[in-house]
């Protein structure tokens, strides 16, 4: 799987030696689900593309957007020096504050020192750390968790002591902000509203309130056994996952060197979001006046056919039914949307097929496994690590995920001779909150379509 490509579903061949995976991007959660039929969701944003030229952002989607705000203090003798406040969209936002991949994390500063103190620099760092667990949930599988995110910025800076017109400029300026770009997709801000001005000794006193809004890279890069790789940011995970991401936004505000630094520290959570092209219709099934042998499904994306034997129960007669699942292109499907399927089914034995088109006879489910790589002592002493990922932590017990499985509708029936044919449509829903697929560093995390006998227990 190429790196750059994530985050994404990967629909998989699992009757395969070695699986391809699929790519097929996730799109913002707020996209809807199509009607019930074979036309795959459109997406809402399907005019936008990931990379906006000249570094430019596309503008949100036409909605209204209610914040909820998350507050963090830190006190000194039972009264709130340093307040952080984190304003995330309350849509998915409940305990955590909650940010989408192209969406900056705002909030604000505020510092309320009821007497004269020297305050050097205001400084809010984000970071994103990779922690494997082992399958009881500890921590630390391999020692080895990973910092795969950090910046900084700057809110607010004193100036050169040596200046001699003083910490903060002249008499009446404001508190001097410093605005520093970290990525192509626009610059960083914070603005500043003040009560009191530094005193003459250079100290700070008052209430004081910053603002900011921070973006997160579009890719993180990241040395690897063979060179520098770039993927996207891993998505917070939860119970239920061999790692969890954890993200951070800390405020450090550093005073003079005999006082110690005012600090807070708030858990975040991060969703990354593929913008995808648009999703043409896919190609019909076989007219009643043609032949489907030459194959109608140009615009489906058909997995390797696999043959289901049995025994007739009544005649004790051996049949033998050929299955092929086909999926509508390009494979992009949104969270909450339905993945439009078709499956053929032929046989010389009609009866056998009837059976077999039964509507909880054929299981077609998604499935999510996890994968961890161990990292070498030698690699981990240099700082490489590998994108390599033998094996699956815990061996193939994948778990599937709630939506499932897949409703069915016969369609069509042919003969061809002595070949009985059978065309279903089918409807796989994606779940609203499953995490997308995720390759970075130690971890990778699959979603698998699982066909008809390959289902995994």
């Amino acid at each position: 799987m190429s790196a750059n490509t994530l985050p994404v579903y990967a629909l998989v061949d699992t009757t395969a030696q070695t699986p391809v995976p699929v790519v097929v991007p996730i799109t913002n959660p707020h996209n809807r689900p199509s009607p019930t039929g074979l036309t795959p969701p459109q997406s809402d944003y399907q005019n936008q593309n990931p990379t906006e030229p000249h570094g430019g952002r596309s503008a949100p989607p036409p909605h209204q957007t209610q914040v909820k705000q998350f507050d963090y203090k830190t006190e000194s003798r039972g009264r709130a020096v340093a307040v952080l406040t984190l304003s995330a969209a309350a849509a998915y936002s409940r305990d955590l504050a909650t940010f989408l991949g192209r969406e900056p994390i705002t909030g604000t500063v505020q510092l309320h020192l009821d007497k004269p103190t020297v305050v050097k620099s205001i400084t809010i760092s984000i970071s994103g750390r990779c922690k494997p667990k082992d399958r009881t949930g500890a921590d630390n599988l391999f020692d080895n968790d990973t910092t795969f995110l950090d910046i900084s910025h700057t809110v607010w800076a004193a100036h050169d002591p040596k200046d001699k017109r003083g910490i903060l400029g002249p008499p009446g300026a404001p508190p001097t902000i410093s605005n520093n770009s970290l990525n192509a997709h626009g610059s960083n801000s914070s603005s500043a509203r003040y009560a009191n001005i530094a005193a003459p000794d250079g100290k700070l006193q008052g209430d004081y309130h910053w603002t900011f809004a921070i973006d997160l890279p579009s890719a993180v890069v990241a040395p690897s056994d063979t060179g520098s790789v770039s993927f996207a940011a891993l998505q917070k995970l939860r119970d239920g996952y061999y790692a969890s991401a954890v993200y951070n936004v800390s405020v450090r505000i550093q005073r003079e060197w005999t006082a110690p630094d005012y600090k807070i520290k708030a858990s975040v959570a991060y969703i990354p979001v593929v913008w995808p092209p648009p999703l043409p219709v896919p190609g019909p099934l076989p007219s009643a006046g043609k032949q489907s042998s030459y194959g109608p499904f140009e615009r489906w994306h058909a997995l390797a056919p696999v043959r289901v034997m049995g025994t007739r129960t009544r005649t004790r007669t051996n049949v033998e039914i050929g299955c092929t699942l086909f999926l509508a292109k390009p494979l992009n499907y949104n969270r909450g949307s339905l993945i439009p399927l078709c499956m053929r089914l032929s046989s010389s034995d009609p009866a056998a097929l009837d059976a077999l088109c039964a509507p909880n006879a054929i299981v077609v489910r998604l499935q999510r496994r996890g994968a961890l790589a161990s990292v070498s002592a030698a690699n981990k002493k240099s700082g490489v690590v590998g994108l390599r990922f033998p094996v699956a932590l815990g061996g193939d017990d994948g778990q599937s995920l709630e939506e499932g499985p897949a409703a069915w509708t016969a369609v069509r029936h042919e003969q061809n001779g002595g070949e009985h044919v059978r065309y279903l449509a089918g409807e796989l829903g994606v779940p609203r909150g499953v995490k997308p697929s995720s390759t970075k560093i130690e971890v990778r995390v699959d979603i698998y379509l699982v066909r008809p006998g390959s289902e995994r227990r």
